[in-house]
């Protein structure tokens, strides 16, 4: 592009006073020009200080009553006056050149979506570093994705008209939005999506055993609601089942005899069958929501 558009930057906000004003200031910072792009902090319900902290800088805050960071970035597209729509979460921090990459992605007409890297910090806890080392935030693991590419909205861009052609994200769906959008875009009106790595957000991670498993059942069940969507074919429900057991039985058995082999407790020796745990009990109530759904559908009894 060689006129730099005008991008709104748009960040879903739920009790995160903790993370708001790094993430706030690192956008505030960024080489793009200030008056070629705006920030819009999307208050999403919370009940801490967030809301007050986002207004203490120059942004602009916004309040989305309907729980889900869907529905929050659905608003903030309502009211953004860019021609390009950029996506980032309050718990990532922006690169200074950022936008400039990330806009750079868009020379190509046919680009229509364009992601960047999620990287992460150097970790404070044990579960931050499992997840580092795991690369659960990394564009590569879903860029790809076996059925279609897709970019996660800690970190992406979209042409603001076929945003609003697509309607935007589903506002029910609690996690697989990204995906969702950015294969209708694909499928239904031939676009493209790019990766540029030199856009960077560090996002820090779940830092307790609690949050990293619900956030996994999380991702199971978004991903469940997508194969639903778009008509994947659903995964059968007994072998889920049996892979729970499985799973437990690792748990429970398999990791204390490594500890024991290995003479020391490696994180990953328990971490990784405790999050697959998570991840397979959220399958389970996602493929369970895909029964109900189908059984809902006119005709059905």
């Amino acid at each position: 592009m060689t006129n730099r558009p005008f991008v709104s930057i748009i960040v879903p906000a739920y009790n995160a006073e903790r993370t708001i004003a790094a993430c706030v200031q690192s956008l505030l910072g960024l080489d793009y020009a200030r008056e070629r792009c705006e920030v819009l902090v999307v208050d999403n319900g919370s009940t801490d200080e967030t809301a007050t902290l986002a207004a203490s800088y120059p942004v602009r805050v916004l309040s989305e009553p309907t729980r889900g960071s869907y529905a929050a970035r659905n608003r903030g597209a309502q009211h953004a006056r860019g021609e390009i729509l950029a996506f980032t979460d309050t718990d990532c921090v922006a690169d200074r050149s950022w936008l400039t990459y990330l806009i750079a992605g868009f020379n190509d007409s046919e680009v229509a979506c364009v992601a960047g890297e999620v990287l992460s910090p150097p970790s404070a806890t044990t579960i931050e570093e499992y997840a580092r080392r795991r690369n659960l935030m990394s564009q590569l693991n879903t860029m790809r994705h076996s059925y279609l590419p897709y970019p996660i909205t800690a970190n992406c861009a979209y042409r603001a008209e076929v945003f609003h052609r697509l309607a935007g994200f589903h506002g029910d769906m609690q996690s697989g939005g990204d995906a969702d959008l950015a294969w209708r875009m694909q499928k239904d009106l031939s676009l493209k999506v790019a990766f540029i790595p030199q856009a960077v957000v560090t996002h820090y991670h779940r830092s307790s055993l609690r949050d990293l498993m619900a956030q996994a059942s999380k991702y199971a069940r978004g991903a469940m609601d997508l194969g639903r969507r778009h008509g994947l074919g659903r995964p059968p429900l007994a072998r889920r089942i049996a892979g729970i057991a499985a799973t437990t039985l690792h748990a429970l058995a398999g990791v204390p005899l490594r500890w024991v082999r290995n003479g020391h407790r490696d994180t990953a020796d328990w971490m990784e069958p405790v999050c697959d745990l998570a991840w397979r009990v959220g399958e389970v109530v996602g493929i369970l929501g895909w029964y109900r759904s189908e059984m809902a559908r006119p005709g059905k009894q």
